[in-house]
């Protein structure tokens, strides 16, 4: 297996890295170190994807599983209290995504934060839904409600991000 986690670095095949990470077979310092390649890969590409000034592609398996570590950070830095970074980093999940349903649930993520809503009543809010997504994608009716009535404030922000990176 050690062999194939090199060539699948090497290759920077982040969906079959991320199934092994899945799978928690490795002892936990492997564990641990493959996380932080999974997240520096992810980092890469999604800088590669800035400067070339492309988008994402939702049907790319491998783009979608860059998409889901860099999710993952962004969900962690907001649970763990780190707002600013967290919000940064769904607004470019919002903009850097073609998948208009994941630039949707990515602002609804910045809109909890420009709420300053607390991770916990931001999960509270949370309607699990389709096991298949990564993401939180569906919510209760009163924050639906909420996030409607911003949407527009929160549109204008992202135009401002998209601007700068397309």
């Amino acid at each position: 297996m050690v062999d194939n986690i090199k060539e699948y670095i090497i290759n920077e095949e982040v969906a079959k890295l991320y199934a092994i990470y899945e799978a928690g077979t490795l002892d936990p310092k492997d564990q641990e170190e493959l996380q932080g390649v999974l997240v520096q890969l992810s980092q890469d590409k999604m800088h590669e994807k800035v400067v070339e000034k492309e988008h994402f592609v939702w049907e790319e398996e491998n783009e979608q599983f860059v998409l889901r570590v860099l999710y993952e950070l962004a969900l962690a830095h907001y649970e763990q209290g780190m707002n600013y970074e967290a919000l940064s980093e769904f607004e470019l999940l919002s903009v850097l995504s073609d998948n208009q349903a994941f630039s949707k649930a990515m602002k609804k993520h910045l809109f909890a934060l420009d709420q300053e809503l607390e991770y916990e009543d931001f999960t509270l809010a949370w309607l699990e839904g389709d096991e298949k997504l990564f993401y939180m994608r569906d919510f209760d009716v009163d924050y639906e409600r909420q996030f409607v009535e911003h949407l527009d404030a929160i549109d204008k922000k992202l135009e401002k991000t998209k601007k700068i990176f397309f």
